[in-house]
């Protein structure tokens, strides 16, 4: 019930003793008692606070009136019992006024004790005011599951050093503090990135890694391809050419929306720290919501950052900035620290994608389900990590690595991920050396080849059985919309005899086929000779027998000059800081070239054959792939 106080100001004070009613109707009668639903309390205004006021303290006509309501809405509300026994389980102290109706009549404040020093007039009734917020609070129901989800965020926290347990004592269960079957909770996954940033030992890094995982497979296995995704810091695999592309200026302003600050305070605390995700940590949102957001999980962070690196066209920089706003407004903790870093692509917490792949081979070994080794595997956890990156360098794609171990295990993991044209396998990448002196005490009385080292650049030629090229860098990306020349070279086949080029041992010393009308690409049959012991294996089988369906080729393409009959330099040279020789093949830009605008052509330099009708070649002997 709401009750009044005249005070010396000819303005009452309000003490609110049950929660509010409807709002009054604005065609309504303002005079209506304090039981009905639309009775509204009109509000006080700043200058009826004033204590200098000149009013007169005489009791209005508008007093007398309201009085007289108040009285007789105290006589029809006795009548109702309900209501009145629900008024009366609110007062907390019925004794200090057992007349509450005598309170709202008296006008008379000259010998009203309760006026304070301030001129403002106290209630009588001192029962103590009912919480409002208590009064809009949700259900039972709801309040268990927003009190469970605060802490549970507690108890992760609490139980996160856990992870650092060797994994033959670990048990998912000890920090898993979501039910099996919901989805990961990506303040997890933060907390383990901030464990591992404590961290410097390999074994430890690795250990937490593969129980973070181990984790994950025994709650949700379905979120484990996210979340080894977004521990490599990668939103698909390096050959779809799917990234993110967010530059800093967009997390920042996407920041500073989000925490309701200004982007010249976050430009100026990055200068400080020197890391936008330590700079989001310390902006956590400190807004007022109507709602607070659901919790961040992986998946939807996850499917989060690939409908960013989708964003394409017009305004997609504003779409990506408000879905980076939407996460950063929803992370709580850590978790708008990696947040940032994993947009940045720069985690930082020092451990690499080998390590991941270790503790994912490891992880799977201790799968019950799938965890019994081969009876000649001496060292199940080294071999299951070898057996991973083994993979992972024929078929780097997690979308398929993650599930075939989680349906087949790791053992047989080799059979259900092989060589797949289209997709790039990883180059294996030469060793340097202190001397010429430890090359000939390591093959000593060892078969060896010795090739000649072209300053171009490394590429991975792929010829499918549908006459599509695709052409991939050491690095897994898709060059293909850069060298279009040699993806014309290549989609001719079969062509007709390619005209020899002798090999001197810097440059070419005869005409090339570069004379046809249409600038390509070629494969000069000596260095096809060089390499492959039998020639007539690319002369004849790959460019005129229609027998060869598909093929993959290990190459280097280098620029080369056709008129001056020489190979160009790969890198830029530079005299007194000015280019003096442009005809490079660095100058090529990154894709869309287009054939009639090259002015650099390149030679295909094949040193090795990975595929061939079907066949991945890779387990076979250096030798016999080249004969």
């Amino acid at each position: 019930m709401l009750t009044f106080r005249p005070s010396h100001l000819r303005r009452y004070t309000f003490c609110i003793t049950r929660p509010l009613t409807p709002l009054l109707p604005p065609s309504s009668s303002h005079f209506l008692p304090s039981n009905s639903p639309f009775f509204r309390p009109k509000p006080l205004s700043l200058s009826s606070l004033n204590p200098h006021s000149n009013m007169s303290t005489r009791p209005s006509a508008f007093d007398a009136l309201m009085s007289n309501a108040r009285r007789l809405a105290g006589k029809k509300s006795s009548s109702s019992s309900s209501p009145t026994k629900k008024r009366k389980s609110l007062d907390s102290s019925p004794t200090q006024n057992p007349n509450p109706t005598k309170t709202v009549e008296s006008t008379d404040v000259k010998h009203d004790p309760e006026v304070s020093s301030d001129g403002i007039g106290k209630p009588i009734n001192d029962s103590p005011k009912p919480n409002l917020d208590e009064a809009k609070k949700p259900p039972d129901s709801k309040k268990v599951k927003v009190g469970s989800a605060s802490e549970r965020n507690v108890e992760m926290k609490g139980k996160i050093g856990l992870l650092k347990k060797k994994p033959a004592d670990f048990d998912p269960n000890m920090v898993a503090c979501w039910e099996k079957g919901e989805r990961v909770p990506f303040l997890f996954l933060s907390l383990a990135f901030d464990l591992i940033s404590n961290e410097t030992g390999r074994i430890v890094i690795t250990d937490i890694v593969c129980n973070m995982l181990r984790t994950v497979i025994a709650t949700t296995p379905d979120d484990l391809v996210a979340t080894v995704y977004l521990a490599a810091n990668k939103v698909a695999p390096a050959h779809e050419g799917l990234e993110l592309g967010i530059g800093d200026a967009s997390i920042i302003k996407a920041l500073a929306e989000a925490c309701g600050r200004t982007e010249s305070q976050v430009k100026s605390q990055y200068k400080d720290k020197g890391d936008l995700g330590l700079v989001a940590q310390a902006s956590r949102s400190s807004q007022s919501m109507m709602r607070k957001p659901d919790p961040l999980t992986v998946i939807k962070v996850f499917d989060t950052f690939r409908l960013i690196a989708k964003e394409s066209g017009k305004d997609s920089q504003e779409k990506k900035k408000n879905r980076i706003k939407s996460l950063l407004v929803a992370a709580t903790d850590c978790e708008p620290q990696y947040l940032i870093r994993l947009l940045q692509t720069k985690l930082r917490i020092g451990f690499s994608e080998q390590t991941l792949l270790a503790a994912l081979g490891q992880a799977a070994v201790y799968n019950e389900q799938h965890s019994k080794p081969p009876p000649n595997v001496q060292s199940p956890l080294e071999e299951a990590a070898k057996i991973v990156k083994q993979v992972f360098s024929i078929l780097p794609v997690y979308d398929k690595i993650v599930p075939a171990l989680l349906t087949g295990g790791i053992w047989d993991l080799p059979k259900s991920c092989g060589f797949t044209p289209g997709v790039p396998v990883g180059p294996m990448l030469a060793k340097p050396t202190k001397g010429v002196a430890e090359i000939i005490n390591k093959f000593q009385d060892i078969d060896f080849i010795c090739e000649y080292k072209y300053d171009g650049e490394r590429a991975q030629i792929h010829y499918m059985e549908n006459g599509s090229v695709e052409i991939y860098s050491r690095n897994a990306e898709c060059n293909t919309g850069k060298f279009p020349d040699v993806v014309a070279a290549i989609s001719r086949l079969p062509s007709p005899p390619l005209h020899q080029a002798k090999h001197t041992g810097q440059n070419f010393s005869s005409e090339s086929f570069l004379t046809m009308p249409v600038r390509k690409a070629f494969v000069p049959s000596a260095i096809v000779k060089l390499v492959f012991t039998n020639a007539s294996l690319v002369t004849s089988h790959l460019f005129k027998k229609p027998s060869v369906k598909s093929f993959v080729l290990d190459c280097e393409l280098v620029a080369y000059d056709r008129v001056q009959k020489k190979i160009l330099p790969f890198q830029v040279d530079m005299v007194g800081g000015v280019y003096f020789d442009m005809q490079i093949l660095i100058t090529r830009a990154r894709k869309n070239v287009v054939v009639s605008e090259i002015k650099v052509d390149v030679c295909i330099f094949a040193f090795d054959i990975l595929y061939l009708n079907g066949q991945p070649l890779l387990h076979e002997q250096l030798k016999v792939r080249k004969e």
